[in-house]
């Protein structure tokens, strides 16, 4: 599965660059799995709600689980998913207080903005 344009808009701050590859390391391990478990899905894009659930459910060592989940939203967001999709997921968008994220997601729609990795 091609996730370039997924990449593309994965940002870290400032001394992140660890955080950033492994969240990418993360995502790729995620999609490649459901790509086995789903043939059907050979696009990024057509990942669906249940996808996502048999990710939480039955993918994720209870271990890493944080992990992959704060990845997995990296994923979602990337992908513009609706604050409502996530919500539905039992994922709601992040509180306004706590320590900012060293990965981010670029918001501009104009790919001269992202960052060539």
């Amino acid at each position: 599965m091609n996730l370039t344009s997924i990449i593309k808009r994965i940002k870290a701050g400032e001394g992140g660059d660890r955080a950033r590859r492994r969240h990418i390391s993360r995502i790729e391990k995620m999609v490649a799995a459901v790509e086995v478990r789903f043939p059907e899905v050979k696009r990024h894009q057509q990942i669906q709600q249940k996808h996502v659930r048999w990710l939480l459910e039955h993918w994720c060592n209870p271990s890493t689980k944080k992990d992959y989940r704060s990845s997995l939203r990296l994923l979602l967001e990337a992908q513009d998913r609706d604050p409502n999709w996530l919500r539905q997921l039992g994922m709601p968008p992040a509180s306004s207080g706590g320590r900012p994220r060293d990965v981010t997601i670029i918001r501009s729609r104009s790919a001269k903005t992202w960052l060539e990795y």
